[in-house]
């Protein structure tokens, strides 16, 4: 995973989640229940967010990073989050916004006053802090288009991205065996080439180990 703050494996991802997880706990007292938001392009960042924010039983807030001051503003009021994690040009939006909410930095670009990701890993050490969230518990909640009015925020649950998630492998299994039968390549040949998981041992990211450890 590359992106314009760097390279990272998706183990790395996981290690700076857990880590991020713990400093969020223990300087902003996050945990079951409460509200991260996550506001910037894609990165790294992105996905050490939204795991951290997991690992603590919290609820992920995905706020549109390409919507205009009107559409943030209406967005946080309509799901506030007692912190968000943005990038710098995000970070100057939100403080007009929403000047109350408190802000992690992806990176050293933005204002001094606000903590980056890397300063609160430093602090957080080698600490570990990870909560129980239910199948029901709410994961994420993602904003409607607004083609009809105002976006609105639509809770999802930890069971619904577990559907989705099967459902997508049910899918690229279909996919598979059709293109089998459709130019007469083995299925196991096939599945060689779709992705594996980088930081274990397991052929696929298809074992009974639970995530992160698989």
């Amino acid at each position: 995973m590359t992106d314009e703050y760097g390279s990272r494996t998706y183990h790395e991802v996981l290690v700076r989640a857990r880590r991020l997880a713990a400093a969020l706990h223990e300087r902003y007292g996050v945990g079951p229940g409460d509200r991260v938001g996550i506001m910037m392009t894609n990165q790294s960042a992105y996905l050490t967010a939204l795991f951290a924010t997991a690992r603590l039983g919290a609820v992920a807030v995905l706020y549109n990073s390409r919507g205009s001051a009107a559409e943030i503003t209406a967005a946080t009021a309509d799901v506030p989050s007692a912190v968000v994690v943005a990038d710098p040009e995000r970070i100057e939006i939100l403080r007009t916004v929403a000047p109350s909410v408190a802000l992690v930095a992806t990176n050293s670009e933005g204002p001094e006053d606000v903590p980056t990701i890397d300063a609160l890993l430093d602090q957080a050490g080698d600490a570990d802090v990870q909560q129980v969230a239910t199948a029901d518990s709410t994961c994420m909640v993602l904003f409607t288009s607004g083609t009809s009015g105002r976006a609105k925020g639509v809770a999802l649950t930890h069971r619904n991205i577990g559907n989705v998630v099967l459902n997508m492998k049910f899918v690229t299994e279909c996919n598979i065996r059709f293109a089998s039968r459709q130019y007469g390549i083995g299925v196991d040949d096939l599945r060689s080439f779709t992705p594996r998981c980088p930081h274990c041992w397991c052929s696929r990211c298809s074992t009974s180990r639970a995530w992160p450890d698989c």
